[in-house]
């Protein structure tokens, strides 16, 4: 209940609903999970960082759950790139 989940997919919102079956959709809604979609895989391949896709989603994660501020999570991702 009331959960954050986030996806990492490049499809559209029109495609989701062709992607995720009605009941799931439907639970989201009743369990009012916070839903949210990313494409880690553009992302990454836009900063060079190659098939780390898990660098992105742990900064989009972090920024949603306000782990940490966006801004940090950020800068953290900049490291990662300047690491490579």
């Amino acid at each position: 209940e009331g959960g954050t989940f986030l996806l990492n997919c490049s499809w559209t919102g029109e495609e989701l609903e062709t992607h995720i079956p009605a009941k799931v959709r439907r639970q989201i809604a009743e369990k009012k999970i916070k839903f949210y979609t990313i494409n880690a895989n553009a992302i990454a391949m836009d900063l060079g960082l190659g098939s780390h896709t898990n660098t992105i989603l742990q900064a989009a994660f972090f920024a949603l759950m306000e782990v940490i501020p966006t801004e940090e999570a950020l800068d953290l991702v900049k490291r990662k790139i300047a690491f490579i």
